[in-house]
């Protein structure tokens, strides 16, 4: 089988997300297309997975909020907003 024709099964299998993706690239070969493929398939298996993304971003501290400390009405939250219009001005 001709390369050309084996290059156009292969993107004819091909998902749409993964098709956007290698579109731009041009492999021109059948090992090329295989070898993007492959590096398309592992950034997203490490994007999926939590370890890897906290280990790259860092795990960020989240203040914890108790029930207490949030305004529970849309008034108390208007006059907030109010009172911060009125200083910055």
């Amino acid at each position: 089988m001709a390369e050309a024709t084996k290059l156009a099964y292969f993107w004819q299998g091909l998902r749409p997300s993964v098709l956007e993706q290698l579109w731009g690239l041009k492999p021109t070969n059948c090992d090329e297309f295989l070898q993007e493929v492959k590096r398309f398939q592992e950034m997203t298996d490490r994007g999926k997975q939590d370890e890897w993304a906290l280990g790259v971003m860092g795990r960020e501290e989240r203040p914890t909020y108790y029930p207490s400390q949030q305004d529970a009405t849309v008034e108390t939250r208007l006059e907030k907003i109010e009172r911060m219009l009125e200083e910055s001005m």
